[in-house]
């Protein structure tokens, strides 16, 4: 799929979920059995933590093998469901995403870090919770249209933007889901999710998605401004593997290539204003396509 801005996409089959994705940054859609969500729910509890504090990735404290065993399960859930829905898509980057209780639990409003050159593609995340999801225990929440706005770098060292819901206020679309339902959302959009009032954790399994053909990147913060980049030409693997290193001071073997983006961090009365904006224009709603 090619948007308005020329940025090639995953593309997805049914005409009204790739309108709703392109026009909104998200979509929410059927996508697990109950098979397949009793399958990813014993994987974590073989693998994780009954007792999660805020919230808890498998790549942020496993080691590479763990982290491969867990994608591996995951990817074998998610392919099928994937060629069903896409007639161009590539799956990687899958792991658990974690809530625990508590007002620590909460998530402002961000965008997800950069996997692709965004001036020329754009990449999806495959956000599946375990458990029905509602206001309390953790659904989604998205700004509608914000994936639409000029270009931002975000990665392991960059600044990145945040918003509290305060700042935000109604532009705030709760995506509730019942288990196994997929919400499909632009890396590029804002979303979070409120605090887990409950008292049990949220558990999701998430993946990264590309068009085939499509090469991956990581972006380093090398000066001298904020706006100055080096652009690594990565696999899916660096998310699982090289991250870690790199948060442990560590270097990594990439070949990079050096770039600047004008302004590249956002500004918070732009993306509000920009949310508005669509909100007025399109009026979306939390429903998915059935």
């Amino acid at each position: 799929m090619t948007d308005r801005s020329g940025r090639t996409w995953p593309l997805l089959r049914n005409p009204e979920a790739r309108h709703r994705l392109e026009r909104d940054g998200y979509v929410r859609v059927p996508f697990l059995g109950p098979e397949g969500v009793d399958r990813l729910t014993r994987l974590w509890a073989e693998f994780g933590s009954p007792l999660v504090e805020g919230i808890y990735s498998n790549l942020h404290d496993s080691t590479p093998e763990q982290s491969r065993a867990v994608h591996e399960v995951i990817h074998d859930e998610f392919r099928g469901p994937v060629e069903r829905l896409f007639q161009d898509a590539r799956i990687g980057g899958s792991s658990f995403l974690v809530k625990g209780c508590g007002e620590q639990s909460a998530s402002t409003l961000h965008q997800d870090w950069c996997v692709v050159d965004e001036d020329l593609a754009g990449s999806l995340s495959v956000w599946v919770p375990l458990v029905d999801v509602d206001e309390r225990n953790g659904a989604l929440q998205v700004l509608p249209g914000t994936h639409r706005m000029r270009r931002s770098i975000r990665s392991f060292d960059t600044s990145s933007r945040y918003l509290d819901f305060d700042e935000v206020g109604d532009l705030a679309v709760c995506v509730r889901a019942s288990a196994g339902d997929a919400v499909l959302y632009a890396h590029d959009l804002f979303h979070g999710s409120r605090a887990n009032t409950t008292d049990q954790i949220r558990v999701a399994a998430v993946a990264g998605l590309v068009a085939n053909g499509t090469g991956l990147c990581h972006y380093r913060a090398v000066g001298p401004t904020e706006d100055d980049f080096e652009r690594l030409d990565v696999d899916w693997d660096f998310f699982e593997r090289d991250i870690a290193v790199l948060s442990a001071g560590g270097t990594v073997d990439r070949r990079g290539v050096a770039c600047h983006v004008d302004h590249h961090l956002l500004d918070v009365d732009e993306v509000l204003d920009h949310a508005r904006r669509c909100r007025m224009e399109n009026r979306p709603s939390e429903s998915g396509v059935r």
